[in-house]
């Protein structure tokens, strides 16, 4: 099964106040999801000693110039949630830093399905 490894913003799923990621994927890899697709969702990468702690449904997956990054995805992207939890000097630079990068990235919507 495909899978999206989430790293530090791994509690946002869960809470599932993240309903959207960005990735700088290669087209090849990009083309494995599709929406619909049901995923795993892993706390970090498994060949790095990550663990597999949720399932998220594909609502759409597009590249987009990161400069389209609209501001309701600050919220989309867990920060909101994550800056509750005190991480707010991480949470606005990487968003505006993300936003002013240039470049595209892939944009995946999803849904928490399961936490497991």
């Amino acid at each position: 099964m495909s899978y999206i490894s989430f790293a530090w913003t791994t509690p946002a799923v869960l809470a599932g106040a993240k309903t959207v990621t960005r990735r700088d994927w290669t087209d090849r890899h990009a083309r494995q999801f599709h929406a619909g697709d049901v995923v795993d969702a892993w706390s970090k990468d498994p060949r790095a000693g990550g663990r597999k702690v949720a399932r998220v449904r594909i609502l759409s997956i597009a590249l987009e110039p990161m400069a389209w990054m609209p501001d309701r995805d600050y919220a989309a992207e867990g920060f909101d949630y994550l800056h509750s939890l005190d991480e707010p000097g991480r949470c606005r630079h990487d968003f505006e830093h993300w936003r002013q990068s240039g470049g595209e990235q892939w944009v995946i919507r999803f849904e928490l399905v399961e936490v497991l």
